[in-house]
């Protein structure tokens, strides 16, 4: 049998990304399955044998005993050889800017996506990166339409999920220049419920643990600007129901609009 092991400079895992609440409910669930979990740990360095890895340090002092250490600490854009290329515009971690159809502002004749595209968030005007292959495939299609001089914005919502001890997480929209309030609905001890972000007293993102049709329902709302108030959520006016109903009565109406 394996034992797990998982260290973290945050107090709950995903606690930056995913608030305080959620990333406790994740704590929760894995520490159920046997994983230890390190909060507010610093990697120092590491021990070995034989030159194979034994053990994790952490700044406090205590080892960890390994025989397999895996490191997530996330990813920077290997865009370094662009830094004196004049027509290359880098963000501060490394990602090239690019415009609304993916270009470069000093060469429209230059196209980028993928994970080291810095492009116009369509619901903010900031700058984002996303690390996902759904959005990499997405920017590809939208580039090339680009290409061929249909100017088509890149307006897709962010969307990612993960898979948690057999538990699914879905998250739809972005939360990087952070949130206000975490409404919740449902159970979040259980993993099932929906967690609605609010930033300006607007919802800006959702995120889903065994309620996957809501986020993916969820998608549709905030790119239509149709999702439920922050108000009629926290009083129970609306709920998930309605995010799907919507949904459901937004797609059948552009059924209709393409069979007119």
């Amino acid at each position: 049998a394996f034992r797990i092991r998982c260290s973290s400079q945050e107090t709950v895992p995903f606690e930056r990304v995913l608030g305080s609440r959620v990333g406790g409910s994740i704590k929760q669930l894995i520490c159920s399955k046997g994983v230890r979990f390190y909060p507010q740990s610093k990697v120092v360095g590491f021990t070995s044998s034989r030159d194979r890895v034994t053990g994790v340090e952490l700044a406090s002092g205590e080892i960890i005993q390994a025989d397999v250490v895996i490191v997530g600490i996330g990813s920077v854009p290997a865009t370094k050889f662009l830094a004196d290329q004049s027509e290359f515009a880098l963000a501060r971690d490394g990602a090239i800017v690019t415009d609304p159809l993916l270009r470069l502002p000093a060469n429209p004749d230059v196209f980028v996506a993928g994970d080291i595209a810095a492009y116009p968030y369509v619901k903010t005007g900031e700058l984002i990166r996303v690390e996902h292959w759904a959005v990499a495939m997405q920017q590809g299609r939208v580039a090339a339409l680009n290409m061929l001089g249909h100017h088509v914005p890149f307006t897709q919502i962010p969307f990612f999920w993960s898979m948690i001890f057999g538990k699914g997480m879905r998250f739809a929209g972005w939360i990087g220049s952070g949130f206000d309030e975490v409404i919740i609905e449902g159970d979040i001890d259980k993993q099932q419920f929906v967690a609605y972000y609010v930033k300006d007293d607007r919802v800006t993102a959702v995120c889903t643990m065994g309620r996957d049709p809501v986020a993916v329902a969820a998608v549709e709302l905030l790119e239509q600007n149709l999702m439920p108030s922050p108000g009629e959520l926290r009083q129970g006016l609306k709920n998930s129901q309605d995010v799907l109903a919507i949904a459901k009565e937004t797609a059948a109406t552009k059924t209709v609009k393409r069979l007119v």
